[in-house]
């Protein structure tokens, strides 16, 4: 896959509905995110913790061709190792985590490798668990 951060154009853009806490219901529109734009995927940041608190949960809009899904990652930095867990998947139930996952966790590496780019080897540091 050919992730890569990216502006979306604006007849590139499309609408969400968010279904988590403390925003659901808010429409968001990304002007730019994690794509791959070959493979129609992409991968939404839009909040830290559910409280409006910092903490190591964060969510995302995950849409895999089409079908948006609202994703909650818990982050946890150990040693000199970043793990990310995937704490809830929400959506409209057309796709299995099994789908979706290779995809996901591709887009995740992509986004804590932006997140802490300032390590040379950071993308061998990330772990992701399903």
């Amino acid at each position: 896959m050919a992730f890569r951060i990216c502006t979306l154009d604006e007849s590139e853009k499309r609408e969400y509905t968010l279904t988590m806490f403390p925003r659901y219901g808010e429409k968001l529109r990304p002007d730019g995110g994690i794509i791959d734009s070959e493979n129609d995927i992409r991968l939404f940041y839009y909040g830290n913790g559910p409280f409006r608190e910092p903490c190591s949960e964060f969510q995302f809009i995950f849409d895999y061709k089409g079908v948006a899904m609202n994703i909650n990652i818990f982050e946890k930095i150990k040693d000199n190792d970043i793990y990310y867990s995937i704490i809830e998947v929400k959506g409209n139930g057309q796709l299995s985590i099994d789908e979706i996952k290779p995809s996901l966790r591709d887009a995740i590496r992509i986004y804590g490798t932006r997140k802490y780019g300032r390590h040379k080897n950071v993308s061998d540091m990330i772990h992701i668990s399903f």
